[in-house]
């Protein structure tokens, strides 16, 4: 099995998808980038994962 790449913002947003990540790392992430670290681990990897294939934050969410 592969090494798991590194959580970073350079990484492939396919190549993300492809590992698991832990939902701490995810949070981290998301504080280090800039990006809202609320949310479900699902939550989390769609924003990641936007943020990845755009270089900028998915748009907020409408309030409920």
């Amino acid at each position: 099995m592969a090494d798991r790449p590194q959580l970073s913002k350079n990484l492939d947003p396919n190549t993300f998808r492809n590992f698991y990540y832990l939902k701490e790392e995810l949070v981290a992430f998301c504080k280090k980038q800039g990006l809202p670290a609320g949310g479900g681990k699902l939550e989390l990897t769609e924003r990641i994962a936007c943020y990845l294939s755009t270089g900028e934050a998915p748009p907020a969410p409408a309030p409920a």
